[in-house]
């Protein structure tokens, strides 16, 4: 669905809306509505601050529209009060009016705020609380293996670059220090050193929904005069900050389209202090799938930010193959961030071989990245990495635990049977002994059927519950996996 046709469904919503409240209204009203009609107006300031919140949520940059519904809403409350009186309840009025109020601020105003510590608490149970370290490689332009001569061939670009290369424009965007493309206090990219340019930045919608609408049309569809310049390249990165979906929607698909023009921008875009500039940011280059993109990427897993990291891993995962050497080099970062996430970006990918080396990781100092170590090994790991998932059974951590008796389910190697069972009768914790109970289910053979006769007469009801179901409601078999026919 089109967006100016998702706007007319949406105005056609709003003004039904509106109506189907006022008929209520007036009905409530009348001398004939009795019990109902109490009941209706007593309602009514909670409809007619329902368009309000929608608005904030469909259009939170329209605040003309915004103003427009609010000032209905204050009409509508002087009407019923000059009909009705005072028996409207003047207080019940006045805290339901807060109550939306509260809301439609805090749909507007709240996601972007940015706190001194806007990161550090979110991400405090996940990454451990700890201080940010020392930045991964600080030359983008290191080499790695496999990336030497890995510069993506890629046809015609679909958008040209008005007047100038795109070189030419990098060139006015860096110092002669080899600096990034500077960003303003606010996030912004700034582009007012460029050729005497003003700043374009992104308070224009108009403009950026314009020019997203434009480098989305297929490159037959273009004239000289639809030319994608760098300024506007810039502009799209810098509405990724816009909180409304559809400027977002056209601006990736206008950086898909416009390919590796955009590469350089969005490289330097990870660096930006604004949040969804950067998580964007990742996520397109991921799409554009450019191995020249691959360390930047690396260096960026280490934000504190746990949006921001998920993002670079996911990119490294859809760039894929070109990334399997240089995710492998960075699992021996001395930053615990950038080892943690190139060990689930491999896992996405779903490479083969290299187990020892993710192994090795469940001896690191962070849980964190023992827990990502112990799940990559679960989804692509084999028998030759039970003996090492068998000795994190004792880890201090719960979550690794977890992770750990998970993997030893998924690998169904009968050899964990036995260290599983011992962690099973001196572990405390109901939730790992439950985990290990459904290991046993999957594993499967003879030493797994009698682990569960074990554990069907625990003293947790519970525990008792699942491995009964595992004996005599999954269909369990004593075959050896691999022995087992459907």
């Amino acid at each position: 669905m089109s967006g100016k046709n998702t706007d007319k469904i949406k105005v056609f919503v709003l003004i039904a809306y509106f109506i189907v409240v006022a008929i209520l209204a007036a009905y409530s009203y009348t001398s004939e509505s009795g019990e109902v009609g109490f009941i209706l107006a007593r309602l009514t300031p909670h409809l007619v601050y329902i368009p309000l919140v929608l608005t904030a949520l469909w259009y939170p940059q329209e605040k003309f529209a915004h103003l427009l519904i609010f000032l209905i809403i204050i009409a509508i409350f002087i009407f019923g009060f000059l009909i009705c009186g005072w028996c409207l309840d003047v207080i019940f009025t006045l805290f339901t009016s807060f109550i939306y109020l509260w809301v439609y601020f805090a749909i507007l105003y709240v996601p972007s705020w940015k706190g001194p510590l806007e990161t550090e608490v979110n991400n405090a149970d996940d990454f451990g609380g700890m201080d940010k370290v020392s930045d991964y490689a600080k030359d983008n332009t290191k080499k790695t293996p496999g990336l030497e001569n890995s510069k993506s061939e890629t046809s015609e670009p679909l958008i040209t670059v008005k007047s100038t290369s795109l070189s030419e424009n990098l060139s006015d965007l860096c110092d002669s220090s080899g600096s990034s493309i500077p960003f303003d206090s606010s996030g912004n990219i700034m582009t007012s050193d460029i050729a005497g340019k003003p700043e374009i930045n992104a308070g224009g919608d108009k403009f950026i929904v314009h020019t997203a609408g434009s480098a989305a049309l297929k490159s037959s569809d273009l004239t000289e005069s639809e030319s994608i310049s760098s300024d506007q390249i810039i502009s799209l990165i810098n509405s990724f900050k816009v909180r409304d979906r559809e400027i977002i929607s056209q601006t990736f698909r206008a950086l898909e389209s416009i390919g590796p023009f955009a590469e350089p921008y969005l490289i330097s875009a990870l660096q930006n202090p604004n949040l969804p500039v950067r998580e964007n940011s990742a996520g397109m280059l991921g799409i554009l799938k450019s191995p020249d993109s691959i360390c930047s990427l690396i260096d960026a897993m280490d934000d504190e930010s746990k949006k921001m990291h998920n993002a670079c891993v996911q990119a490294l995962a859809k760039i894929g193959e070109p990334a399997i050497a240089p995710l492998f080099e960075a699992m021996f970062d001395e930053k615990w961030r950038i080892r943690a996430g190139s060990c689930a970006a491999l896992r996405i990918i779903g490479v083969k071989g290299g187990m020892s080396d993710i192994a090795s990781l469940l001896q690191d100092d962070i849980h964190y990245v023992r827990k990502e170590s112990a799940k990559s090994l679960g989804r692509i790991g084999d028998e030759s990495v039970v003996d090492d998932l068998c000795e994190a059974l004792n880890d201090n951590s719960r979550g690794v635990k977890l992770a750990v008796v998970n993997a030893l389910g998924r690998i169904k190697s009968e050899r964990s049977i036995e260290p599983l069972l011992s962690l099973f009768k001196t572990e405390k914790d109901c939730q790992v002994r439950e985990r290990i109970v459904h290991a046993f289910g999957r594993i499967g053979g003879e030493k797994a059927y009698e682990a569960l006769k074990y554990a069907a007469v625990d003293f947790d009801p519970e525990i008792r519950s699942t491995a009964k179901d595992y004996l005599f409601g999954y269909g369990f078999s004593i075959k050896k996996p691999d022995e087992k026919k459907s």
